[in-house]
């Protein structure tokens, strides 16, 4: 892929919207001497919507492609999409589950653009936002486990993972009474943890079966490649980075890359190696279901002795368990 085809996304008739105002360009994609080459289509804009949008959706032209620039692309995302949202969490005294909906698809669609498009880090701007959006919003409603898993895409995919262990992490912010700084915080944590897997080869990520060693000796490089792409933006915390570069440490020390243990691993990068294996067994995956969440908690608990904060394990079981009724005393 070269350079240039780096700054264009693929767009449908469907990503035009009549009230954006600032309008953007459209191209088509040709070949120059074997070079890729993007020419202007058209100039989008709320006045000539219904013209451009019945071009693009003409079955005689079902076959062209069209793009947009990846500048007009992260506006796009700020100055309307987000302001929206900020619009209507602002609008209401207690944001309700349909707006969280919105603020995850929304994650979900622009960690695509990264992992799946390649948009360049400038993306980021996007994304930061949308973990400021994503724990104001939690801020303001009564959060469980259940609420938000039920938002949450059980695909196997790992834009929507990092989205989901975003929304996870975040959740148990809340249900610690967090402050919103530190909500952030786990947000774009959980947003990033796994964005060094851009540099694994996909077919690694879903292979079916077992990893041999030499592959899963490559996979175990992506947490400090994620931490030397998130550290060079140098706009991070200490917390937001260290899930990035140790959501595989584990309790015992046993895990990687440093094999650091206990309370040395920080409490940010604890709750997201929970919530990352909570994701993971709660998804679909090619060699087997995904488990119900009562479920996950307790296999983590039982079966991966060593693995977790035990505090933070029970704490969530103890959330999903329903209280029980009291039982009257005959007096």
């Amino acid at each position: 892929m070269s350079d240039l085809q780096d700054y264009f996304f693929q767009i449908q008739p469907g990503f035009l919207n009549r009230n954006w105002s600032h309008g953007f360009d459209i191209y088509y994609k040709t070949e120059v001497e074997g070079e890729a080459k993007f020419l202007q289509y058209a100039v989008y804009s709320s006045e000539t919507h219904d013209q451009i949008y019945n071009r693009m959706s003409d079955p005689e032209t079902d076959q062209q492609e069209f793009f947009i620039h990846e500048t007009d692309l992260v506006h796009y995302y700020q100055d309307f999409l987000i302001k929206n949202l900020k619009d209507q969490i602002a609008a209401s005294e207690k944001p309700d589950a349909e707006v969280l909906k919105e603020v995850y698809d929304l994650m979900c669609r622009v960690l695509a653009e990264y992992f799946d498009d390649m948009a360049s880090t400038r993306i980021f701007r996007v994304l930061d936002d949308l973990a400021k959006v994503l724990s104001d919003c939690m801020a303001k409603m009564n959060v469980t486990i259940p609420m938000v898993f039920g938002i949450a895409n059980k695909e196997n995919h790992t834009y929507s993972h990092c989205a989901n262990v975003a929304l996870y992490c975040t959740a148990l912010g809340c249900m610690f009474k967090l402050k919103v700084e530190e909500l952030q915080e786990l947000a774009m944590g959980g947003i990033y943890f796994d964005i060094g897997k851009k540099a694994v080869d996909y077919h690694l990520l879903t292979k079916d079966g077992v990893l041999t060693q030499e592959e899963f000796k490559f996979i175990r490089k992506h947490p400090m490649a994620g931490k030397q792409v998130v550290s060079a933006l140098k706009r991070y915390s200490p917390g937001t980075l260290s899930m990035v570069s140790d959501h595989h440490e584990k309790w015992n020390g046993e895990g990687y890359p440093a094999g650091i243990a206990g309370e040395k691993i920080s409490i940010h990068a604890r709750i997201c190696s929970i919530m990352d294996v909570f994701s993971a067994l709660t998804s679909d995956r090619s060699y087997r279901k995904r488990l119900p969440p009562a479920k996950a908690f307790s296999v983590m608990k039982n079966e991966m002795p060593g693995a977790f904060d035990n505090r933070i394990l029970t704490f969530l079981l103890k959330s999903l368990t329903p209280p029980q009724p009291q039982t009257a005393v005959a007096s």
